[in-house]
């Protein structure tokens, strides 16, 4: 609970503290009592043996029907529905005397529950038998082998899988010729198929290993669970069970360091606190009490939920959900049921393989009848179907994923030294595209720690450093007021720092430290100004009253070791320490209490409270010549070296003769970079939201200081300009706070309204609540990052588009459901995944120009010689070279391209906008692959012309069975004879020229796709990897066509150099065309016809 809960609940009570907090939007709501159900009916009303027999009969049978009922409804709905409703609870409602009469038969006593009885072991065993033991139940788990046989049907691998089925089918039909002619196999489409065959496995097994890294959330949530035995009571014994034993009815006991095995209504408790931080993501221990204070069962103090820790007291409370039903238990289940869509770049694959295909077959077929109608022979139909089949592999980019996977893996590696770890390859392009980044506040946006962040003393509110390089601090150690509030803040207090050398060698404000999280703030404000282990040993602790939730405040005896000081000090909730007081200090001057001081403190209570901070007050008396008038226990000389607890009425202090020093007032602050990362992501065009567990004051505080707001809400322009809320114009709200109380009673158009606003802060939201909140914004067209640390954040981390953990603070359950995580906990680290996101998405759009450009080069060879019957230009393992050695190596290097622009300057792109264009396609196609095609033909023709052969005589020569096995002799134009080995080696030399035409008119193109917009002279070469790229490039196709024994293999010669500069100018006209295209876009600029046709 923050302080203005508390600083509400003494002035008004209860049910201040229940009432929902403001709101943005005009919403009333009501929670109706649920009906009684037959269980309760039966067990309200007394009954003989025979009756109550009859009615456990009853309820066992009720019970089968409607689980079975429940069952069915599930297999419709998949059970997601009821999972992302709210908790639906009423014992924290309920009185003691109401439960005792439901739970009849846990025999509650209401008038001494800790004389309680507790279920019979009869009962307690039948409870057991229906329900099962109180465990987390573990979903479904698919075979691993399902799991690895999935990723063989995504839409490229089927491509790829095709293509390798019709290789076979051909070499298949190619063999069988053979065999009938008795000529030699012919095994290229062969050595393609197993080509493609390993490139999917590959890729299949890459893909398993990674998701099965990830795939632990279930046991995460098991871990969750209590293993040492728990006390319970039965048969008005005391018992130590097993967890898992437990059963809804059963009476526990929960001591100091016990985890909490079920949901449980606290009956009675002492000085009891939890860590909730698990389920609400609030940081501080939570206070636990007998008594409602909230109808949102997550926000009362009388219930205590599974998985959580006790963290002080102990109590005795009444087990209300064992297992699935518990508050941990509908999470796990939300986690595990919940199914992460395609993410952004798999969609944009997919879509680029549709194209792909349909081209693909509309070809194949297209050339499949114009062959029959060209020559409808029976030799020639079998050939016209490995032609068709070979157009349509041709059109397939094996190296694509191959491509993808390799510049993703690299750009994953550089966002890894940027402290952002990379868990699904495919989320690193997501983050670039992410439109609304949903963040929670605790240990993302904040450092996760209490900090003194102002004190107010001698009437003024003062500055105080909360980060290590924070310098704004205004207080003053020579003041003499400032000095006697360091002094009581270092001496009632407990906390300590832990006693590690290591941990003593860091900065004050990150040591670790034993006590809770206010005092260890406390500690680590004063012991910068004086060391508090020596100033705690010059005035040593004689008496303490501890703090508790009744009296909200803690007092402290101190004395200096020779007894000629005693002090008493008092330190907690404002209100409540000022009530012992009738003097303030001023200047070092004590003052009398009065009207004008107290209206002071009020309105600085509120100003601080408005920063969404927890406020402290603190006063002292001087016993130094009294201290037994004070301390009315008997306690001899040696007692008094002692530390003893005293209880309030212990003490004989006057209500009010205590003197009012000062307040502190602490915060959890923002992380240091975190309001400039929320800037840059708002000059990007992505909204940051606020989506915390804390309450709605202390969010809206930090989300202006983080700039999530910067304008105004609703209620500030009413508090400003003190109109209603209805006065109030729509377009002049420019932020939004909404409550997690609101959300189930939401209207489409309160959705509209909030998801509009730029500007938005989600408060005392539950883990359900989070997931809606992240389907709101995706059916609204967003793409949605989340990032969070705990258990709660886990089913929206599951959903959103892409998750981010945090890996200092976060739990096991957040970093399984995340794709990434933040290696330093640092939410700046996120704007340096988002501009590798983008960056990435731009370098893959020049791979693919890169790439499928080659895959026209290799397909009009195919084509002409098809139409035309001229002699294969390329052939079939030099094309699969070029795809997956020549071109492959600078197509991942685009990888390392930096940016044109500042493109954290430009918008998130749309879901509509694609990786593969239209304009993209007809570029590779009809601009740059006809260019370099164009190369390789000039290449092809010269080497036959310098043979004998004018581009005249090549036409039919294919048809009627020369330059391939069996041919007969062939005379030139010169009068040569060339017998089937001359004709061959003739062949080969043309495919060897084509293949360095392709590589040298790809140089041209390699520069070109470097920029998108700019000149290449503007851009510069920029990284040394493309020169690489283009060395590695040259050595692989030489040492494909110069190296005796591997040429053979891709059937290529040694060429000569001539043959090399064939396709030089095309290479320079394809880059200075590329150039001229550039310069004619920005002399233009944007929406012009070159823009909307011409620039990809």
């Amino acid at each position: 609970m923050s302080l203005a809960d508390t600083r509400r609940g003494v002035e008004r009570g209860v049910e201040s503290i229940s009432t929902p907090p403001r709101r943005s939007f005009d919403i009333r709501f009501s929670i109706e009592k649920p009906r009684p159900s037959i269980e309760e009916g039966i067990r309200s009303r007394p009954s003989t043996d025979i009756q109550r027999g009859l009615a456990e009969l009853t309820i066992r049978e009720n019970n089968k029907i409607e689980k079975h009922e429940n069952q069915k409804k599930k297999k419709k709905t998949g059970g997601m529905e009821d999972l992302k409703s709210e908790l639906v609870l009423t014992e924290h409602l309920e009185s003691i005397l109401e439960l005792s009469k439901k739970h009849t038969e846990s025999n509650i006593d209401p008038n001494d529950v800790e004389s309680s009885k507790g279920l019979s072991s009869t009962a307690a065993h039948q409870r057991y038998q229906l329900n099962g033991p109180n465990r987390l139940k573990p979903p479904k788990e698919t075979s691993q082998f399902i799991v690895f046989f999935r990723n063989f049907t995504n839409f490229f691998a089927l491509l790829m899988e095709g293509a390798a089925v019709l290789c076979l089918i051909a070499f298949f039909i190619s063999l069988g010729q053979s065999l009938n002619a008795k000529t030699e196999i012919i095994y290229d489409n062969l050595y393609i198929a197993v080509v493609l065959i390993f490139i999917v496995v590959a890729n299949a097994l890459f893909t398993y290993f990674q998701e099965r890294s990830s795939s632990n959330v279930a046991k995460e949530f098991a871990k969750m669970a209590p293993t040492d035995n728990i006390i319970v009571i039965r048969d008005g014994k005391e018992l130590g069970v097993k967890p898992d034993q437990l059963v809804i009815g059963d009476l526990v006991k929960i001591k100091l360091g016990d985890r909490i095995p079920a949901d449980i209504r606290i009956l009675h408790c002492a000085d009891f606190t939890v860590d909730n931080s698990s389920l609400t993501g609030e940081v501080e221990p939570q206070a636990r009490s007998p008594n409602n204070t909230s109808k949102n069962p997550l926000e009362t103090k009388n219930l205590a939920f599974f998985g959580t820790s006790a963290m002080q007291g102990s109590c005795l409370g009444l087990v209300i959900q064992t297992g699935d039903g518990t508050a941990i238990g509908r999470i796990a289940q939300l986690v595990g049921q919940t199914k992460p869509g395609k993410t952004p770049l798999r969609i944009e694959i997919d879509s680029f393989c549709h194209i792909i295909t349909a081209v693909a077959v509309v070809e194949g077929l297209f050339f499949l009848v114009l062959g029959f109608i060209l020559n409808s022979k029976p030799d020639f139909a079998i050939n016209n179907i490995i032609t068709a089949i070979g157009i349509i592999v041709a059109n397939v980019p094996e190296a694509l994923l191959p491509t993808v996977t390799a510049s993703l893996t690299l750009t994953a590696k550089r966002m890894k030294d940027k402290n952002v770890m990379v868990k699904n390859l495919e989320a690193v392009e997501t983050l670039g595209s992410c439109t609304t980044v949903c963040s929670d506040k605790t240990g993302t946006l904040t450092q996760n720690r209490m900090t003194v962040a102002h004190v107010w003393y001698d009437g003024g509110i003062r500055l105080c450093n909360t980060s290590v390089n924070d310098k704004k601090a205004d207080f003053s150690l020579d003041a003499p007021t400032f000095q006697k509030l360091q002094r009581c803040a270092t001496l009632c207090s407990s906390a300590k720092f832990v006693e590690d050398p290591i941990n003593l060698e860091k900065h004050v404000l990150k040591r670790a430290t034993i006590g809770d999280a206010s005092e260890s703030a406390l500690i680590k404000f004063v012991h910068p100004l004086r060391d508090i282990y020596e100033y705690r040993t010059e005035m040593p602790l004689i008496y303490t009253i501890p703090f508790n939730s009744k009296n909200k405040w803690q007092l402290n005896v101190c004395q200096s070791e020779d007894k000629s000081k005693t002090v008493v000090m008092m330190k907690g909730a404002p209100e409540m320490v000022l009530q012992y007081c009738d003097r303030y200090m001023m200047e070092g001057n004590i003052l009398p209490k009065d009207d004008d001081f107290e209206k002071r403190f009020n309105a600085t209570i509120k100003t601080l409270s408005s920063y969404g901070e927890r406020i402290l007050g603190f006063c002292e008396l001087d016993i130094s010549n009294q201290p037994d008038d004070v301390i009315v226990s008997q306690i001899n000389e040696q007692g008094l070296l002692n530390v003893k607890k005293l209880q309030p009425t212990d003490l004989n202090l006057p209500r009010k003769q205590m003197c009012f020093i000062g307040l502190t007032a602490l915060i959890d602050p923002p992380k240091e970079g975190v309001p400039e990362a929320v800037s840059l992501c708002n000059e990007a065009g992505i909204r940051v939201v606020m989506v915390t567990g804390d309450h709605p004051d202390t969010a809206k505080a930090i989300a202006r200081q983080v700039n999530i707001i910067k304008g105004d809400t609703v209620e500030d322009i009413m508090e400003r300009e003190n109109i209603p809320r209805d006065q109030v114009p729509e377009e002049r709200v420019d932020a939004v706070v909404v409550a997690g109380t609101d959300i189930s009673v939401l209207t489409e158009k309160d959705w509209r309204s909030i998801l509009k606003k730029r500007q938005i802060v989600f408060a005392r939201t539950s883990p359900q609540q989070k997931l809606v909140i992240v389907e709101r914004f995706q059916n609204n067209g967003e793409f949605v990052a989340v990032t969070g640390d705990g258990v709660n954040d886990s089913p929206a981390l599951k959903k959103a588009d892409i998750g981010i953990a945090m890996n200092i603070s976060g739990s096991q359950v957040s970093k399984d459901s995340a794709d990434m995580i933040l290696l330093d906990d640092n939410f700046a680290s996120i704007v340096s995944g988002i501009e590798q996101g983008r960056l990435i998405f731009d370098n893959l759009k020049k791979s693919i120009a890169y790439t499928v450009t080659h895959n026209v080069a290799e397909l009009t060879p195919v084509l002409i010689s098809f139409i035309s019957g001229i002699p294969l230009p390329l052939g079939t393992l030099l094309m699969l070279s070029v795809d997956l050695g020549l071109d492959m190596i600078p197509a991942i290097l685009y990888a390392y391209e930096p940016s044109e622009s500042d493109i954290m300057k430009r918008p998130p792109r749309k879901r509509t906008d694609r990786l593969v264009t239209l304009n993209l396609l007809l570029y590779c196609y009809l601009q740059a692959g006809v260019v370099v095609s164009c190369g390789g033909f000039f290449a092809y023709l010269l080497v036959y012309a310098r043979n004998g052969f004018e581009p005249s005589s090549l036409p039919l020569l294919y048809f009627n069975g020369y330059f391939q096995r069996g041919a007969a002799p062939l005379t030139n134009s010169v009068g040569s004879v060339l017998n089937e080995g001359d004709q061959l080696y003739l062949l080969h030399l043309g495919w060897s020229a084509f293949y360095a035409a392709i590589l040298v008119g790809q140089w041209g193109n390699l520069l070109s796709c470097k920029t998108r917009n700019l000149s290449l002279f503007q851009h510069g070469i920029g990284t040394y990897w493309t020169v690489f790229a283009m060395v590695v490039q040259l050595i692989v196709a030489c040492g494909i066509i110069y190296i005796p024994g591997l040429n053979m293999v891709f059937s290529a010669v040694q060429l000569p150099f001539l043959y090399w500069l064939a396709a030089v100018p095309f290479s320079f006209f394809l880059f200075g065309y590329n150039e001229m295209r550039k310069m004619m876009f920005r002399g233009m600029g944007k929406n012009n016809w070159i823009d909307k046709h011409v620039m990809w």
